[in-house]
């Protein structure tokens, strides 16, 4: 499962973009490809159906053999596949000429290419060239702009704008079945008051590090308040005997003692677990039944972790009942 790109909504509009560099270059066939965990994953595909007698569908590309040639920092320019020896594959896959403009983010990393193909040999003008630069361009402008608006800028994990994003419930991204973990810090005010907020602030940062690195590729970290985080275990084949190992791996590498400067702070967590779709179809259903399982750990003197049950909140409501008495 590729992992879930946050800023993936710029793509809505993409196959438009491609329609429109179809209108000022000749060739066949445009796409986009990403690059996701070291593969390439086909976003979006504009073929043209007029003039061309062979198939270049988003099938035929998203199969082509040899999509090593398009993970590169440099644009590739193949007029003609047969008479090139990076084009080879491409030839032999009956592609007689090839474009393609990385997709380099602020940061340098490669998030992409825009590409297009022609069956026959095409002769591809400097004019063309420079319009599929601008293109991939200005996608990577708007990635680097998607991405900062869900980002949270201190910690790095994503923000609350993530989650409302889905608000009409997960998508298929996040699988048939996955576990979401409300975790808050224990004794987190203490830290700023004590210590000030750029402790609080390295605490926080060294938390998310410590998530990504017991965290598969494709889970997801949303820093949602404070000292609050969601994390989202995506795509739970197996619940029972994943998801009880998983938060107690998470925990335990969150309950210790870490220095910052001269300081050495202990933060333990308290954390509430719920399933999807059991305990709800979107994540505002997801997030107050966790909460719910994490307020029961912190009412006990928190350091811990509760997974949401019919049972508990029966006794939730039960205790509800009693406070309003």
């Amino acid at each position: 499962m590729p992992r879930i790109a946050p800023w993936s909504f710029f793509t809505k509009s993409l196959r438009g973009r491609l329609e429109e560099l179809s209108k000022v270059i000749g060739t066949s066939t445009f796409f986009i490809v990403t690059m996701q965990d070291g593969f390439f994953t086909m976003v979006r595909l504009f073929h043209r159906t007029d003039g061309y007698g062979d198939d270049l569908s988003a099938t035929r590309i998203s199969n082509l053999a040899g999509f090593e040639i398009m993970h590169s920092t440099q644009a590739v320019i193949i007029s003609d596949t047969k008479e090139n020896t990076k084009g080879k594959v491409l030839y032999e896959q009956k592609i007689g000429a090839y474009m393609g403009a990385p997709i380099l983010l602020e940061d340098g990393t490669l998030y992409g290419t825009l590409g297009t193909v022609n069956v026959i040999p095409y002769e591809f003008t400097q004019s063309e060239y420079h319009t599929m630069q601008m293109a991939a361009d200005l996608l990577a402008y708007i990635v680097d702009l998607e991405r900062m608006a869900v980002h949270d800028p201190l910690t790095g994990a994503l923000n609350r704008l993530f989650l409302d994003r889905h608000s009409q419930g997960p998508t298929a991204e996040f699988g048939e079945s996955f576990a979401l973990l409300y975790i808050d810090l224990d004794g987190f005010k203490d830290i700023n008051d004590v210590y000030g907020h750029e402790s609080g602030d390295a605490v926080l940062r060294v938390i998310v590090q410590r998530l990504k690195r017991r965290l598969r590729t494709e889970d997801v970290i949303v820093r949602i308040g404070g000292d609050e985080f969601v994390v989202i275990l995506t795509d739970l084949a197996d619940q029972s005997s994943f998801v009880s190992s998983a938060v107690h791996r998470l925990y335990r590498s969150l309950d210790v003692e870490f220095g910052i400067g001269s300081h050495t702070f202990h933060v333990s967590v308290s954390m509430g677990v719920s399933m999807y779709p059991e305990h709800g179809r979107d994540f505002a259903s997801l997030i107050q039944a966790a909460d719910r399982a994490m307020y029961t750990v912190k009412k006990s003197g928190g350091k811990g972790f509760q997974i949401y049950s019919a049972e508990l909140a029966s006794q939730l409501e039960v205790g509800t009942e009693r406070l309003d008495v």
